[in-house]
């Protein structure tokens, strides 16, 4: 199983500078709130350091995801697929955008992998 993390970020190094400059000068204006609960202003947070760790957890930007998979009507999104890739559930952004940490958000996926 794999549970992807579809960011409502571009890739790429232009995009990285504007989304870190954004996030510093404005975060309460910042439109991807699973970017805001799993990364500081330059790295990963040390709980979703963990998360990883415990789940097979893929981070994608919109512009990759988009090349494999089909597009999306909004971002951040979490799919979570099985072994033959098909999809088994996923955390809308109205979701995302109500959870505050990483706690919060294990406690989502989990109920997504029981049902």
């Amino acid at each position: 199983m794999e549970i992807q993390f579809i960011y409502n970020a571009k890739n790429g190094l232009a995009s990285s500078i504007f989304d870190l400059a954004h996030k510093i000068i404005s975060p309460d204006t910042y439109k991807c709130n699973l970017c805001k609960i799993t990364q500081d202003s330059f790295t990963e947070t040390k709980k979703f350091k963990e998360l990883k760790q415990k789940y097979n957890i893929t981070l994608w930007h919109i512009d990759d995801y988009e090349k494999q998979f089909r597009q999306e009507h909004s971002y951040p999104l979490i799919v979570i697929r099985d072994y033959k890739n098909i999809e088994i559930g996923r955390i809308a952004t109205e979701e995302i955008n109500l959870l505050t940490d990483v706690d919060e958000l294990e406690k989502v996926i989990n109920s997504k992998l029981v049902n």
